[in-house]
């Protein structure tokens, strides 16, 4: 029952952000002009130039945080390894006496 309302409140929550970027793209309809380093682009609405600079940024921020799990629980993991290694030779150590 909690499972499906979390998985409600995702896709509430989802379908805000969508229609918020809607939103800012209807609003802001003004061509602007975007000069990126290499590449320029003469003439794009606003919101939709707004709305690309939120999903690039959202995508890097997932894929950096998905990194940093990775390597957290792989160090911890590395560690209870060691950890398991070090009883197992102190044991070793011990029964062959």
């Amino acid at each position: 029952m909690l499972a499906r309302l979390a998985l409600t409140l995702r896709w509430l929550l989802f379908l805000l952000f969508f229609a918020l970027g809607l939103w800012m793209v209807a609003v802001n309809a003004t061509p602007v002009r975007l000069n990126l380093v290499f590449w320029v682009i003469p003439g794009i609405n606003a919101g939709l130039a707004l709305v690309l600079a939120f999903a690039a940024g959202s995508l890097m921020g997932i894929l950096v945080g998905l990194n940093i799990y990775t390597r957290t629980r792989l160090r911890t993991q590395l560690w209870w390894l060691k950890r398991e290694v070090e009883r197992l030779r102190q044991q070793n150590l011990s029964g062959s006496k």
